[in-house]
């Protein structure tokens, strides 16, 4: 993760951007508390489960969100809406339905181990659709964290004993 992250292309030079990196940490802390949470969640319905995050982030956001703009939200004008909505319905609600629908078929281990992916598709995707360059650090941390992705779901299977 530190190779793909691309913290070590640069040093840390100032307190903001060391509080980046612990609110980076703390957001995979809460990310895997999520992730524990929803598999312990037996009786709410995925589509429940989904809006209840969704509203909770949104009312976490909205107080940060006008924090960071000086207490000024930003223009809306039609397309910026259409972008909004669409966003909201396929990239973050078709996706978080799918995801918390996929945790009720699959273990812990094997959700935590496949949300590791991200940042690897987030490489290569930024490689791919942005041309951005990939430096050898990031092609070195895409091949640990598959490597470690790998690893763990034999450990994972072997436990269950799946062979």
């Amino acid at each position: 993760m530190i190779f793909v992250s691309g913290i070590l292309d640069e040093s840390i030079t100032d307190i903001s951007e060391l509080t980046g990196v612990i609110l980076g940490v703390l957001a995979a802390i809460l990310y895997a508390g999520t992730m524990i949470f929803n598999k312990q969640i037996k009786n709410i319905s995925v589509y429940d489960k989904t809006v209840v995050q969704l509203f909770v982030s949104a009312i976490t956001l909205i107080p940060y969100c006008l924090i960071v703009q000086g207490g000024n939200l930003i223009s809306f004008t039609p397309y910026s809406v259409m972008m909004l909505v669409f966003v909201g319905i396929v990239h973050t609600g078709l996706t978080y339905y799918m995801y918390f629908g996929s945790i009720e078929y699959v273990n812990v281990q094997t959700t935590a181990i496949l949300s590791y992916i991200d940042p690897v598709t987030a490489l290569l995707l930024s490689v791919l659709v942005l041309n951005e360059d990939m430096t050898f650090k990031s092609f070195i941390g895409a091949v640990l964290i598959i490597g470690a992705a790998i690893i763990s779901e034999i450990n994972v299977s072997k436990k269950e004993g799946k062979n």
